[in-house]
């Protein structure tokens, strides 16, 4: 399945109002509402992320869910569209993360001492 970048473009975020609290954010929120996901510490767990990635670091995930609501609705002006998907199994490639880091790093995960380090902290 090929990844669509879900960014919106100057004219979706025209007329949008800005995230409060977050810097930069004087031109509305760059992705739509509902494309956030947030995880508690027993979502973590589960998911076996026990080490904290800086924010801004990018992940993988992978899930499953199920359509919980669809919506559709048609005016003079426009027409609109819209799903509620509940998340049922998902998966984080928190690894994909972690190399992506090292990479920014420049470091090298065949190096042996670098190998080492990141699996101790990867298990802690």
């Amino acid at each position: 399945m090929k990844m669509k970048s879900m960014k919106m473009g100057k004219a979706e975020r025209d007329g949008m109002m800005p995230t409060a609290g977050v810097a930069g954010d004087d031109q509305g929120p760059e992705y739509p509402y509902g494309l956030r996901l947030s995880l508690d510490s027993a979502s973590l767990k589960k998911l076996g992320v026990s080490g904290m990635p800086k924010a801004g670091a990018e992940c993988e995930i992978h899930a499953k869910g199920k359509v919980i609501r669809v919506s559709q609705s048609v005016d003079e002006k426009r027409s609109d569209k819209s799903m509620e998907i509940q998340i049922t199994r998902m998966a984080m490639d928190h690894e994909a993360m972690d190399r992506k880091t090292l990479r920014d790093l420049n470091l090298d995960i065949n190096d042996p001492k670098v190998r080492q380090v990141y699996e101790k902290e990867r298990h802690r």
